[in-house]
């Protein structure tokens, strides 16, 4: 099958999709729990707290890659941290490990999550802002460019006037 545009923006879209509906069952699973129609424990908290700080990190990295133009090594470590995100969701709740303390520690991965995800959001915002005045300073640019050959033609323009009628 070869890539063609519509291809690739398909399998975007469904990639999109699919990161939506896992979005969807957790936020399900979340409003489930509150009203004791299911139950989760701790792991299964953790588990999410930990894919959550994962999948965060590998936006962070991404973020950085696009405006620091970092190496080989940082897109290693964004797969390295998409995989860990995936990897702890679906395998974390299933472990029998204890922790004497998992309560504690589920809060404390998930406050950490919501901190990195705020940094995130905070990250994203700044470079939209960039891009925003790098477009404004631009078109700001292009349009004294334009006001400039304007000046120009009525300066030309009127110094014909002024041949024409012998002043």
């Amino acid at each position: 099958m070869r890539k063609t545009p519509e291809n690739t923006f398909e399998r975007l879209t469904e990639l999109n999709f699919l990161v939506i509906m896992i979005c969807i069952t957790f936020i399900i699973i979340g409003i489930s729990s509150m009203f004791d129609l299911i139950t989760t424990n701790s792991m299964f908290v953790l588990a999410i707290s930990l894919s959550g700080i994962f999948f965060v990190l590998s936006d962070i990295i991404q973020y950085l890659l696009d405006v620091y133009s970092f190496g080989k090594i940082f897109k290693v470590l964004k797969r390295i941290s998409l995989a860990f995100s995936i990897l702890s969701l679906l395998t974390f709740p299933f472990l029998n490990i204890k922790f004497i303390n998992s309560d504690i520690l589920a809060t404390a991965i998930s406050i950490i999550a919501i901190g990195l995800t705020i940094i995130n959001l905070s990250l994203n915002h700044k470079k939209l802002q960039y891009e925003t005045f790098e477009r404004m300073i631009k078109g700001m640019e292009e349009s004294s460019e334009l006001t400039n050959k304007a000046i120009e033609q009525a300066e030309s323009a009127q110094s014909m006037v002024i041949r024409l009628l012998g002043y």
